[in-house]
């Protein structure tokens, strides 16, 4: 008997889970000015921030002058300018119709990563960084240097960029470049913050990862932590973009600022970090006086510096 109940009850809380997941429609991915939602429970306006989810029996309130930017959990985009009232049925209506297949699976990665309790750094960890001038202390006598670029990076093209912080005093840097057993293919020692070089040049294989690290020039204990990157083969690159072509008919002529969020986010998935960065740029170009998409930008930043996917 208390087995039986104990499936019902289980039942019963799938069932709810699953009633509630249909009704959720839209997270929001930017917003200005005052944006409000009436829920189904609650009857009452409250304030909409970026990472709320909408759902399918909610209401959006708009004052002149507001701005809204949503991702369909399909992962069609839409923005609303224009003030007024706005029944979330009536914007999933609009937004749903024509079966995806690639932007589903963009959206799972969007509502996990957009919250609005994310934030790039905490005041503590800027201070801290300020401090100690682009460098962060592990112990006594021990410094990491921090990089600017991801620690795993994918190109599909040969020209490479790699870069790291600068340390105060503007020291000398000895930038080495190995291969998967350890070999040492260019050194190169230089006062700059970054180093660019041609990967057919030094002939590096497509499909391959290749390492490298950063150290100050004068002393070795003084270094960055190891980071790769990887040349795509030409078969990666053509199912690439076989995929991003059906990403774009899926999309459509969508040439807005959340869509530009999508496209980053597509390309983070691949470790195509170049042409994300490309992609939230344009964003901020499309919406310049929308804040909440620099901080997505921001974020990706450091999930990108931080990413060992």
């Amino acid at each position: 008997m208390k087995k039986i109940l104990f499936y019902i009850s289980l039942l019963l809380i799938l069932f709810v889970f699953t009633a509630s997941a249909k009704d959720f429609k839209f997270c929001v991915l930017g917003k200005k000015g005052t944006v409000q939602v009436k829920s189904s429970k609650s009857k009452k306006l409250e304030d909409v921030k970026t990472g709320d989810k909408l759902f399918l029996n909610d209401n959006l309130v708009l004052v002149e002058g507001s701005y809204i930017g949503l991702v369909h959990c399909n992962g069609k985009t839409i923005e609303i300018t224009k003030p007024g009232n706005y029944k979330i049925s009536a914007l999933s209506n609009t937004a749903e119709g024509k079966k995806t297949s690639v932007l589903p699976r963009i959206a799972d990665m969007i509502f996990h990563n957009v919250s609005r309790n994310n934030e790039l750094l905490s005041d503590k960890d800027q201070k801290t960084q300020m401090k100690s001038g682009g460098y962060i202390e592990r112990g006594i006598g021990e410094v990491t240097l921090p990089i600017i670029s991801p620690l795993k990076n994918h190109y599909i093209n040969k020209n490479i960029s790699l870069c790291w912080n600068s340390y105060h005093g503007n020291p000398d840097f000895e930038f080495k470049l190995m291969n998967r057993f350890n070999k040492v293919l260019l050194t190169k020692t230089s006062t700059d913050t970054c180093i660019n070089f041609d990967a057919e040049s030094l002939k590096l294989e497509k499909g391959t990862y290749y390492f490298w690290t950063v150290n100050l020039a004068n002393d070795d204990d003084y270094k960055s932590q190891e980071a790769c990157f990887k040349l795509l083969t030409d078969n990666d690159i053509s199912l690439l973009n076989d995929t991003l072509k059906l990403l774009q008919e899926e999309l459509g002529n969508d040439n807005s600022a959340p869509s530009e969020i999508v496209y980053a986010y597509f390309f983070e998935q691949y470790n195509l970090y170049d042409e994300a960065i490309n992609a939230y740029r344009q964003a901020i170009k499309l919406a310049p006086d929308i804040y909440d998409y620099v901080v997505l930008y921001e974020n990706f930043l450091t999930r990108a510096k931080f990413s060992g996917r």
